[in-house]
């Protein structure tokens, strides 16, 4: 996943957005679950709790492929 921010960056918004469709529907194809509705908008809550069964530290990347200010995200979620 690393990876594909470092070549995404180095194009122009654009292609940035065909060149991340295209690894959502790659995604999709491989049968990944987190993927199964593509780019639309959904909440994860599951997600926020991983780091705690998480036995050494480990960096996280924040806010890949997601949207905090959409106009969807409920302003309770995003703020508790």
């Amino acid at each position: 996943m690393e990876s594909i921010s470092l070549v995404v960056t180095r194009f122009p918004p654009a292609v940035q957005i065909v060149m991340l469709k295209k690894f959502s529907l790659d995604k999709q194809a491989a049968g990944l679950p987190a993927y199964k509705e593509g780019f639309k908008f959904r909440l994860q809550p599951h997600h926020l709790t991983m780091p705690f069964s998480w036995k050494t530290p480990q960096m996280i990347f924040v806010n890949s492929m997601s949207d905090l200010f959409h106009e969807n995200m409920d302003y309770d979620y995003r703020y508790s």
